[in-house]
Formats: C-alpha cells, sequence, structure tokens
C-alpha cells in the first residue's frame, strides 16, 4: 500500500504510473503502482468575495538575428473572478519520487481562485475514467488542455528587508466559461441576499494507490499525492477542473397573507387600511376649523342652488 512519507525505491515508469519496491505476497515477488487519476473533490466555500482586476496584458515578439525577442503590452484587461478558501475532506500529500515527502495538507484552509475563461469556448470535458485500469491511462492524462491547476507553494523567505515570510500555500485556480461565470458574478454582486452556501466540486489529477482505490468506497478520508516539480523543489501542481459551482440564497421574508375565515378583528396586522377622511383632508387643506368649514360648505351649496333656480326661470320666460 503506498505510504507518501516513505517512498524510498519508488520509480517513475510513466508520466501517470509510479512503481513501488516489490513486496512479498504469498512468497512471491510483486509490484504495486501508484496511477494519475482525476479524483473528485467537494468543498464549501467560505469567505468568498468577488474581487475586480485590470492589467495589461502582454504578448512575446519573436527577435530574429538583428533584434532579439521582447515583451510588449498588447491590451488592457479587465475582469472579475471569485476568491474564497475552504477546507478539503480528504489528505495530500506533497511527495517527491525517491525522496523525503514534502508536505501533508489535512485541515488547513486552502484558497480557491475562480476566473472566467474567455477563450471563445468552453474547455473541453474530461474523457471518462469509468472501468479504467491504471494500465491504460494514456500518458498525457485524462485532463488534456485544461487551464486549471492544483498547485503547493512551500513557505518563501523574504527577499528584501521590507517584505514578510509567506507560509505555504494550497491553491486551486480555477476557470469557467465566462458565458456561464458572468450571471454566477452579478448574483452575487447585485442580490440583495447573501449567498448562504456556495458548493464547488473539482476534478483534479491525483496519486493514489491501485489497492487505496480499491477500498476507496469503504475510507472516508482518502490520501491523494501531489508531486512535486523536481527532487529539491517544494513546488508542486497538477491539473484541475470545476464539474460543478452552485450558489443557493436564503428567501426574502414576506408578509404572510390572510387565509380565508381568519377574523380581522382578532388580527390586527390584517385589517386594510381605511379610505382617508376626505373632510380632514380638506380641514388641513384650508387650514380651517371643521365647523367652519362645513357652515362656509352649506352656504355654497344654497347660494348655488339659487342661481341654478334664477337661471331656470329665466330661460322659462324668454
Amino acid at each position: 500500500m503506498a505510504e507518501f512519507s516513505n517512498t524510498q525505491g519508488w520509480r517513475l515508469v510513466r508520466p501517470v504510473e509510479i512503481r513501488e519496491p516489490a513486496q512479498e505476497v504469498n512468497g512471491k515477488p510483486k509490484e504495486f503502482s501508484l496511477y494519475l487519476h482525476p479524483q473528485l473533490l467537494f468543498l464549501e466555500l467560505q469567505d468568498v468575495v468577488v474581487r475586480s482586476a485590470f492589467r495589461w496584458r502582454e504578448i512575446y515578439i519573436s527577435g530574429d538575428e538583428n533584434q532579439e525577442g521582447r515583451l510588449e503590452r498588447d491590451r488592457p484587461d479587465h475582469r472579475r473572478y471569485i476568491s474564497a478558501t475552504a477546507s478539503l475532506k480528504h489528505r495530500i500529500h506533497v511527495f517527491r519520487v525517491d525522496g523525503p515527502q514534502v508536505a501533508v495538507w489535512d485541515d488547513q484552509p486552502i484558497s480557491i481562485e475562480i476566473y472566467p475563461d474567455d477563450r471563445g469556448e468552453a474547455a473541453t470535458w474530461a474523457r471518462r475514467v469509468d472501468g479504467m485500469s491504471g494500465d491504460e491511462m494514456p500518458d498525457e492524462g485524462i485532463l488534456v488542455g485544461e487551464p486549471g491547476r492544483l498547485s503547493y507553494f512551500g513557505p518563501q523567505k523574504p527577499l528584501t528587508w521590507h517584505e514578510e515570510a509567506q507560509p505555504a500555500q494550497l491553491i486551486l485556480s480555477l476557470y469557467a466559461p465566462k458565458t456561464e461565470l458572468e450571471p454566477l458574478l452579478k448574483d452575487l454582486i447585485r442580490s440583495p441576499r447573501q449567498a448562504s452556501k456556495l458548493l464547488l466540486s473539482v476534478e483534479a489529477e491525483l496519486w493514489e494507490g491501485a489497492v487505496e482505490r480499491f477500498f476507496s468506497e469503504q475510507t472516508p478520508v482518502r490520501d491523494y499525492g501531489l508531486l512535486a516539480k523536481s527532487s529539491n523543489s517544494d513546488h508542486a501542481s497538477t491539473k484541475a477542473r470545476i464539474t460543478f459551482l452552485t450558489a443557493e440564497f436564503e428567501p426574502v421574508a414576506q408578509k404572510p397573507i390572510p387565509e380565508e375565515g381568519v377574523d380581522l378583528e382578532d388580527e390586527p396586522e390584517a385589517r386594510p387600511a381605511l379610505p382617508p377622511d376626505p373632510m380632514a383632508a380638506m380641514v388641513r387643506a384650508v387650514g380651517m376649523s371643521s365647523d367652519r368649514l362645513r357652515q362656509t360648505v352649506r352656504r355654497c351649496t344654497v347660494g348655488m342652488a339659487m342661481v341654478i333656480g334664477l337661471t331656470a326661470i329665466l330661460i322659462s320666460a324668454s
């Protein structure tokens, strides 16, 4: 069984296969292998923020015999992306082949960044590996062409007096089609309700022993390997991609609508609002007392009746 803390005698026989030293099984030597498989990681995101970043894109201009190659600014690049943290359910061992183990990432939080993929098309789906044995794994792996990475960076010493030492980091840099990510970014920015839960599922190419993979369903916490770049490096990286990303928002609280048969006298908040008193509105408008206003209205009414009566008499006389 694979023990990433002791890799003595391990050999990288293919880019996707590591061979362990032979062990005696039933009186016969037998070699066990580890394979680089896409592994599903389920994460609940914490500390979620939407960041807005601007930078100049740079392109490399090839040189010739008369001029050296150079970098030139191409065009400004402005994009929004999701930044978050999460904790892994499983353990990730950063290891070297035939060398000491670099680190174990257990319950420490990992940093997650999700960027829009503006390459003009969605990333291609990985090939299916259901039922595929380790010997059938292609040398280039499964997640061919995926720009996303799961990367480990060891502790960094300060290079100048005003810099601070940086702790070790495990970072997931992922990409989602821009047309699919933009609506979610707008929901996170504009919604009056804070997202109650964000769930992320990721496929990452990680090392796992054949025996561990066989018993994986019986193991709630699994051990995966992340291979360092070289024998003296504390940096490791592997391909990764999003399989789904969902956001849940709490519903907006609304006043309940009274059901039929509810006694409005017993439910003061459910009583319908009464229409405004026209006399009270006129009193406020003209600044008179209500009695004086009523007398004025009566006099106006009598006067109008007399005018209408005289007009009728004159018309009939003519």
